[in-house]
């Protein structure tokens, strides 16, 4: 029997809803009521309270037969305990939830979180290095009304400047309350006369903007290497604006792998050059012929291998730029085919292997 409701009408969920469901929920009531989402930060702060009791199993349990997390408490009627008061006062900080951006409070300042973008490149552009161009997607301040939603803002009075209003709706003999998100300020806390709302901006104070970067990826930088552009993710009135990471994530090659400095190829051979030597050559990864010499006298099997020092990856971080990894060739030999097979000789053959 659940005692008590208040978490689950904070995240206007049933009280007998499933974990994934309360996981949605929480999910998007964030997208809504985040501060860096423009949402009100008490309203958010409670959110997340909820959502960090419901989603654990043995203080949700506690919960619905007490109305509590204090373990020595037996009902609401006894404790005289709010839920929500305890749980920031214990130190809970709701921006240490996983995904949440610890830098937000970085140094006592408010910053927008950082966002992450990923870039796919070939090995062999990774070898290389290169330039390139992204265009990432930026929420920016009006430039109009430097985010005020137009001139002369005044408290909204329909929520009193909260951004939220409380909404009562009758469930069979409960009467439950939720929050949402004033339409009358679109969520802002401030109203503008006519006349004076900024039209660039829709009154909201903000503007999606595509912005282009330039990324500069040098040579052998390994997969997950991130790039990091100061103040390049969102910004927010009041606040420092975050840096965009951007994240090198390398796709496969057709012929070379990389395992950390060195590349591993698999190059076939003949079965003539396997039993009596020759060149070899093969396309190196930037594009260039490489030659080998397997020399008479010495039989390549399957699966045999030889290093080429100074002819991987570029070393990274480059303190030489000179300073490579190792090639390693794995030789794969082709058997002659069927119809050659029919035509040679057997005993020349047998001669050959006696």
């Amino acid at each position: 029997m659940v005692v008590d409701t208040k978490l689950y009408d904070i995240l206007q969920v049933a009280s007998d809803a499933s974990p994934s469901a309360i996981k949605k929920a929480y999910r998007e009531l964030v997208k809504v009521h985040h501060p860096d989402k423009g949402g009100n930060e008490e309203t958010f702060k409670e959110i997340d309270a909820a959502y960090k009791v419901l989603c654990d199993p043995e203080m949700r349990e506690m919960y619905d037969s007490t109305g509590s997390v204090e373990p020595n408490s037996t009902g609401l009627g006894g404790a005289d305990f709010d839920i929500l008061s305890h749980l920031f006062s214990s130190g809970f900080n709701p921006f240490s939830m996983p995904g949440m951006n610890g830098n937000m409070f970085e140094g006592g300042r408010r910053k927008t979180p950082d966002v992450l973008h990923e870039i796919h490149l070939a090995l062999d552009t990774i070898y290389n290095g290169c330039k390139k161009m992204i265009a990432v997607k930026r929420t920016m301040i009006c430039t109009d009304c430097k985010g005020q939603g137009g001139s002369d803002p005044k408290t909204c009075s329909d929520c009193r400047g909260m951004g939220m209003i409380l909404v009562q709706q009758q469930n069979g003999p409960f009467l439950m309350q939720t929050q949402k998100g004033c339409t009358a300020c679109k969520g802002t806390g401030k109203r503008h006369e006519e006349g004076k709302k900024c039209s660039t901006c829709d009154m909201s104070g903000y503007m999606k903007a595509k912005t282009t970067v330039e990324l500069v990826i040098p040579p052998g930088v390994p997969d997950g290497y991130t790039l990091i552009k100061k103040n390049m993710a969102d910004e927010k009135v009041g606040y420092e604006t975050g840096d965009l990471h951007v994240r090198v994530r390398e796709t496969r090659h057709a012929t070379y792998t990389r395992v950390g400095a060195d590349l591993h190829t698999k190059v076939p051979i003949d079965l003539c050059t396997a039993l009596v030597g020759g060149i070899v050559q093969f396309p190196q990864i930037d594009g260039r012929t490489l030659s080998v010499t397997l020399p008479k006298g010495k039989v390549i099997r399957y699966g045999d291998a030889v290093s080429i020092g100074g002819k991987g990856m570029p070393k990274f971080p480059a303190e030489d730029k000179k300073a490579f990894g190792d090639l390693r060739i794995t030789f794969h030999i082709e058997m002659p085919s069927d119809a050659w097979a029919m035509k040679i000789n057997e005993s020349v053959v047998r001669r050959l292997f006696a």
